[in-house]
């Protein structure tokens, strides 16, 4: 017999399964030792990988500006897309339907002489990687400490577990200036989700060292269409040089389907329990 107790222990089901696939985005880690410059060398130990073996940008990734040249590049206006290879190394996976600036002073920027190098992102994961591509990345264009927003990545059928975002910052040193374009403030906020921050980033001597470093955030629960906006500050003209993505594995999460399967115990159990109270 269909009890009022089995209904309740469905619906609660229900609510657990809502309560997984809602929006979410939680700030994991910041990857400061050599592991955000060596990121496809899994000779290098990873605090926040989420792949077999010791490797970051398992799912894709983008790093703005590291072809040839120098100086300051002109991005276009608010909402341009930069998502294409003629900004840089690119192999963005299925989910990222496309990458747009977020303010008309988003810059493309690389300076041959101070911007550090890093793993090919297109290489195989191995051990024991050379550093042979130097970073570039996109900058705002104004001296101010204060927090700006970069870019806004719109998104398709995400895992279902959610995929580990990585934002690579801090590649930039120079003699006069070995400090410069550091951000102290990180922050994430997406679609009927409200801003999250990287935290352990103010006065930490690691993240304005001129050692890439990457700051990892957890997105979850979205649909596709929904978008994410990154932003940041900190020091004069900061920079963010790329981008990694690396597929979550969902623990304990009920997908959509199972959602609905549950939806349909429900109202199957409810008018069973209202047909017994009938003839009872």
């Amino acid at each position: 017999m269909f009890r009022m107790s089995n209904l309740l222990g469905v619906v609660l089901l229900m609510g657990q399964a809502a309560m997984a696939n809602a929006a979410t985005i939680a700030f994991v880690g910041s990857e400061t030792s050599g592991g955000g410059q060596r990121f496809r060398d899994t000779g290098v130990a990873k605090a926040y990988n989420t792949v077999a073996g010791e490797y970051y940008a398992g799912d894709g990734y983008i790093f703005w500006k590291t072809g040839a040249g120098q100086g300051v590049f002109d991005l276009g206006p608010a909402g341009s897309s930069i998502k294409t290879d003629a900004q840089g190394s690119v192999s963005l996976p299925s989910y990222i339907t496309d990458i747009v600036t977020a303010r008309a002073d988003i810059k493309g920027f690389k300076n041959t002489a101070n911007n550090r190098f890093i793993n090919d992102p297109a290489a195989a994961p191995a051990p024991g990687l050379a550093l042979p591509v130097q970073t570039g990345g996109v900058l705002v264009n104004q001296a101010s400490a204060a927090t700006f927003d970069f870019m806004t990545i719109t998104l398709g059928n995400i895992p279902a577990g959610g995929f580990r975002l990585g934002i690579m910052a801090d590649e930039y040193k120079s003699g006069s200036n070995p400090a410069a374009q550091w951000m102290d403030t990180i922050q994430v906020r997406g679609t009927g989700v409200s801003a999250v921050s990287a935290t352990g980033l103010s006065g930490n001597p690691a993240i304005k060292d001129g050692n890439p470093d990457l700051h990892f955030f957890d997105i979850k629960g979205f649909s596709p269409g929904d978008t994410i906006t990154i932003a940041g500050g900190g020091d004069i003209f900061p920079i963010i040089s790329g981008l990694t993505f690396d597929t979550v594995t969902a623990e304990g999460d009920i997908p959509e389907p199972a959602t609905l399967a549950l939806l349909g115990l429900a109202v199957t159990g409810l008018g069973g329990y209202i047909r017994r109270r009938r003839t009872a």
